[in-house]
């Protein structure tokens, strides 16, 4: 029996060890080969994942610019529809009056009185015009 000879219980011994120590480094070296390319693989889809991301906020920014343009164009046009019913309603037509009696007064006269009514009355006419703002008696 082989067992029975004590030189080779020796042997077998370091058979053992070298087993069991190239069993445990493959099993490591396996285990961190896993490991890599696991990394990889979460490596490749958290950068395929950030592209995608990237595409779509430049979409959403894009998208809100282009909304951000049809609403300043619709208040421009709203604020010159406005602008016009103001300049063409009955208070508008008499500051407009107004206006250009004083400066039509001021180019004859030429006086600072005159000018400094013209001003005013231009003023009036351009505050409600642009702002709505009613002049004050």
């Amino acid at each position: 029996m082989p067992f029975e000879n004590p030189k080779s219980n020796g042997v077998y011994l370091k058979l053992f060890v070298v087993i069991l120590l190239g069993v445990t480094g493959g099993n490591l070296l396996s285990n961190w080969i896993t490991v890599r390319v696991a990394e990889y693989r979460l490596e490749q889809t958290l950068a395929a994942t950030q592209a995608k991301l990237k595409h779509e906020s430049r979409q959403a920014q894009q998208a809100a610019a282009e909304a951000q343009a049809r609403g300043q164009r619709g208040a421009e046009a709203r604020q010159a529809a406005a602008q016009q019913a103001r300049r063409n309603d009955q208070i508008g037509l008499k500051l407009a009056q107004a206006c250009a009696e004083w400066t039509k007064a001021s180019q004859e006269l030429q006086s600072y009185t005159t000018r400094t009514e013209q001003d005013k009355a231009c003023s009036r006419l351009n505050d409600y015009v642009q702002g709505g703002i009613l002049p004050r008696p």
